[in-house]
């Protein structure tokens, strides 16, 4: 099969499953929301440069989550 360098989330990730990486498609999407995997959105869809996912991989460079304020009630300005 062959594949090209940039790809949506789908064919990366049929790619990384050819190549063994062990990478889900839903690591892929969120990498690619939370901005640590760099893509470009055309439309709704994602599209990955194969070298930036394998610079994550070896880099792990990876944000921090932040600490999110969920469960608590908080006041709405009106």
């Amino acid at each position: 099969m062959q594949f090209t360098e940039v790809a949506t989330i789908e064919k990366t990730f049929e790619r990384s499953k050819a190549e063994n990486l062990g990478i889900s498609r839903n690591f892929l999407r969120q990498r690619c929301i939370d901005g640590s995997l760099k893509s470009v959105r055309a439309g709704s869809k994602y599209l990955i440069f194969w070298p930036n996912l394998i610079s994550l991989i070896q880099n792990g460079d990876m944000p921090e989550v932040p600490e999110q304020d969920s469960g608590k009630i908080r006041r709405i300005s009106g």
